[in-house]
C-alpha cells in the first residue's frame, strides 16, 4: 500500500487514508495506521534511507513516534547522511521525553563531526525540555552562528527576542542575525516586519543589501518578491527584480510574481514575456492564473502570490506559534 496520508499534524482528524495498489483510497483509524499501515510501509522501505527517511518525517508529523523509534534507529544505522539519520533520531526520542538518550546521541553526533547548527538547536530544545523556563539565547545564537539561514532556529530566536522585549526584541534578534556572514534570511524576514511597519526604504535597502546572493538563488529572490508583493510595492519590484530575473537561475514562482507586477503597471507586453518559459512547462496550476492574468486588463485579478506566502517564509506574525515546539517545523 502506498503512503499518501493527508493528516493533520494536530491530529484533530480520527481518520487516516492512503491509496492501496489499485489506486482505490482507503479509511484508516489511527489505531489501524499505528498497527498495520506504519509497519508495513517501514518494512517496504527498509533499506532505503532516503524512502525510510520520507516515511518517518510523514510519521512523526503525525504525532507517530513510539511506531517509528525502531525504525528511527535503523535510519540512523544505514543513512550516509549521518546528520539526517541522527537528527531523525534525536527529534523521536526527544518526543518521546527520552532525553538522556537524545542527549547522549547528539553528544556524540558532534565529537564525530562537530557541531551543527541543527544539532545545537537540538541541545536547546533538550535544555527547554528539562526545564521550560530556561534561557537558551546563547544556545541558540551559536547555533545561527554556523547558519544563519536555518529557518527553524531563526524563527525561535526571533520568537524568544520577541516574548523578552516585544517587537523590538524581534527586530534586534533579527538585525543581529543580518550582521552573521553569509546571511540572507534575516534580512527577508526582517524586510517584512520593517514593510508592516511601514518603513519601505529600510526594508528596500535590506532586500538590497542581499541582491547578489539572491541572483543566484531563486529562493532568496522569491523571499524578496513575495514580500514585495504582499505590501503591493509593484513599481519598487520592477526596479530592483527586473534586471536581474533569469527563469533558469529563479524559477516559477518569482517569475509570476515579478509578471503579476507588471500586469499592475500595465506594463502587459513585458509581463507576457516573462510568462513564456512557465507557460512551456504547461502546469495546470499555473496556467490557471496565468489565463487570469491575461483577462486582467478586463477585470482585476486577486493576487495569486497569496497562494505562496508560505513558501517564502512571509506568514502573518500574529499566526506564528509562541513556542520553540512551534518553531521546530518537523526537525530536530
Amino acid at each position: 500500500m502506498t503512503d499518501q496520508t493527508q493528516q493533520n499534524p494536530a491530529q484533530q482528524e480520527q481518520f487516516l487514508y492512503a491509496f492501496n495498489d489499485k489506486g482505490q483510497r482507503v479509511r484508516f483509524s489511527r489505531e489501524q495506521w499505528a498497527r498495520h499501515v506504519i509497519p508495513q510501509n517501514v518494512k517496504l522501505h527498509w533499506k532505503d534511507a532516503d524512502a525510510l527517511f520520507a516515511l518517518l518525517q510523514q510519521a512523526v508529523a503525525g504525532g507517530f513516534h513510539a511506531e517509528v523509534e525502531e525504525a528511527a534507529w535503523h535510519l540512523q544505522e544505514i543513512d550516509r547522511n549521518l546528520e539526517r539519520g541522527t537528527s531523525m533520531l534525536a527529534h523521536v526520542l526527544l518526543r518521546l521525553g527520552k532525553l538522556d538518550e537524545c542527549e547522549e546521541l547528539i553528544d556524540q553526533f558532534i565529537d564525530v563531526a562537530g557541531p551543527t547548527t541543527n544539532m545545537l538547536s537540538g541541545k536547546a530544545k533538550l535544555k527547554v525540555a528539562r526545564d521550560p523556563q530556561a534561557d537558551v539565547t546563547a544556545e541558540l545564537r551559536e547555533a545561527l552562528t554556523l547558519n544563519p539561514n536555518h529557518e527553524n532556529t531563526l524563527h525561535w530566536y526571533a520568537l524568544d527576542g520577541k516574548k523578552q522585549d516585544g517587537v523590538d526584541g524581534l527586530k534586534a534578534r533579527l538585525r543581529e542575525a543580518c550582521e552573521m556572514p553569509g546571511s540572507f534570511l534575516p534580512q527577508i524576514r526582517l524586510g517584512g516586519v520593517l514593510l508592516e511597519e511601514g518603513d519601505n526604504e529600510a526594508a528596500l535597502e535590506l532586500y538590497g543589501s542581499i541582491l547578489e546572493l539572491a541572483k543566484r538563488d531563486g529562493n532568496i529572490l522569491l523571499g524578496i518578491s513575495s514580500a514585495l508583493a504582499h505590501y503591493h510595492l509593484t513599481d519598487e519590484m520592477i526596479d530592483m527584480l527586473g534586471p536581474v530575473y533569469n527563469f533558469q537561475k529563479h524559477g516559477p514562482y518569482v517569475g509570476m510574481n515579478l509578471a503579476q507586477a507588471m500586469t499592475d503597471a500595465g506594463r502587459h507586453s513585458d509581463a507576457r514575456q516573462i510568462v513564456k518559459p512557465i507557460r512551456a512547462l504547461n502546469n495546470p496550476q499555473f496556467n490557471e492564473y496565468l489565463d487570469t492574468m491575461d483577462k486582467q486588463e478586463e477585470r482585476r485579478m486577486k493576487p495569486w502570490w497569496q497562494m505562496f506566502n508560505a513558501a517564502a517564509g512571509m506568514e502573518d506574525e500574529a499566526g506564528e506559534a509562541g513556542s520553540a515546539d512551534n518553531a521546530e517545523g518537523g526537525e530536530q
